[in-house]
């Protein structure tokens, strides 16, 4: 056992150093990207955005997919893939200090760390995003109409299935709409927050 700590242990290691790398990557690729729309040519940092981007970015296009977090010239899709990295490594320095690893303890620590470092986020920010256009919506002002509708483009999913769970095919003000999600995602936030808490303990026990 002591072996697969040690492994454990160095494979968290060295995805910590992957993480770093790309956490560099993304920023040299940012500088170099408003150096280029200045024409500012830096041969260097080109190379070296190149070797970096050799190593990354096989990884790195893995998540592409995800179109919501890509904004004309700007890219925060390799966020995710730090995300899931840090997942990862947390998940394993975890396990590399645990006496009697099981199958059961694996995944129990992989349910906490998904929920940790992506589920409750995903949760936190959409109800902080659905009481923010609440609030907006009570609110008068020239540029309150725009900020409603870049919320509204980005809520419509969420909202759209609270109103179809609730107020399906009936009248309802965007205000009590709006309102209604937010209470609901809180609560489901906090109902799947306290649900994961038991699982998890449950599966540690087993």
């Amino acid at each position: 056992m002591d072996i697969v700590r040690t492994i454990l242990s160095m494979v968290s290691m060295l995805i910590g150093v992957y993480s770093f790398v790309i956490i560099v990557r993304i920023i040299i690729s940012w500088i170099l990207l408003f150096m280029r729309k200045g024409l500012v040519y830096n041969p260097r940092l080109e190379k070296v955005d190149e070797i970096l981007g050799s190593i990354c970015d096989p990884y790195l296009k893995a998540f592409r997919w995800i179109t919501i977090l890509r904004w004309q010239f700007l890219d925060l899709t390799p966020l995710v893939g730090i995300a899931l990295l840090n997942i990862v490594r947390s998940a394993l320095g975890l396990l590399s200090n645990i006496q009697n690893i099981t199958v059961f303890v694996i995944v129990a620590v992989l349910i906490s760390e998904i929920w940790k470092n992506i589920g409750f986020f995903i949760f936190l920010i959409l109800v902080i995003a659905l009481f923010v256009r609440y609030a907006l919506g009570r609110s008068t002002g020239p540029n309150i109409s725009n900020l409603l509708n870049s919320f509204d483009s980005v809520l419509e999913k969420p909202v759209g299935f609270v109103y179809n769970l609730f107020y399906n095919k009936k009248r309802v003000s965007d205000q009590k709409l709006v309102l209604t999600a937010a209470i609901f995602y809180l609560v489901v936030m906090i109902v799947l927050g306290i649900g994961i808490g038991y699982l998890v303990s449950f599966l540690w026990s087993l």
